[in-house]
């Protein structure tokens, strides 16, 4: 077992690589967390959490035959792309292609580079998209949901965590949960549902305040309609006398 390094957030710049440090030692060691410990919620940063839900999206647009182009462009090797997982789930791997990425070079124009890599790939829709993308593009229509200013109780995570799948990492990302959170759960619970509950108690606790309105425009950036539809059943049976 390595010592696990401790991690001090002074600044953006440091905050941004000591987050990439733990992700990288992550790859390095073959997925397995080291020396895990419970994770604090003052140790929850949103340094780069615009920059990942950007990560995110492209990674869902992005063809699963480029893989290795992209891989090549961005990490100079193809190790990333030639897993099992990666045949699995596409756009998992190119999101954590982009994040390594970004670790790996703290400091450059990501968007610049990235809008380089497209335009030698002839996707100018990906940078056309990206130039237009903001959080505030998935805002699910308030008069479809339940009083959607109360917050979201517990209950309902239950009823989240029953009907996501693996596209839970994109409604974490959305709500600002950052990828070594993500990390560490993924590597402390084995089962797809318990990382999915954990994921969603640990935010709970992070945004004790979290509306139903932000947790559907979360669902409805990753494509879950259905869970909407799930929510809004229970909520209106919780309000009928």
């Amino acid at each position: 077992m390595l010592q696990q390094v401790k991690l001090e957030v002074l600044d953006e710049k440091k905050g941004r690589q000591s987050d990439c440090n733990r992700d990288l030692s992550k790859v390095v060691h073959g997925g397995q967390s080291v020396n895990s410990k419970p994770l604090s919620m003052a140790n929850e940063t949103r340094v780069g959490g615009d920059l990942d839900l950007l990560f995110d999206f492209l990674s869902r647009k992005l063809s699963p035959q480029d893989l290795l182009l992209v891989s090549v462009h961005l990490l100079g090797e193809t190790q990333m792309a030639e897993t099992s997982r990666s045949q699995s789930y596409p756009s998992e791997t190119y999101f954590r292609i982009l994040h390594t990425w970004r670790c790996k070079h703290p400091s450059i124009d990501h968007q610049g580079k990235l809008k380089e890599v497209f335009h030698s790939m002839e996707r100018q829709d990906l940078i056309d998209e990206m130039e237009g993308f903001s959080r505030d593009q998935y805002i699910f229509n308030a008069s479809q949901i339940v009083e959607p200013e109360k917050q979201v109780e517990n209950s309902d995570l239950t009823t989240i965590a029953k009907n996501l799948g693996s596209r839970y990492y994109n409604v974490m990302r959305f709500l600002g949960i950052n990828q070594r959170t993500i990390d560490q759960i993924e590597a402390d619970h084995s089962s797809i549902k318990e990382q999915i509950y954990e994921s969603l108690l640990y935010l709970k606790r992070l945004k004790p305040t979290l509306t139903r309105q932000t947790m559907c425009n979360a669902l409805f950036y990753a494509d879950h309609s259905d869970v909407i539809e799930n929510l809004n059943s229970k909520w209106k049976h919780r309000g009928i006398p």
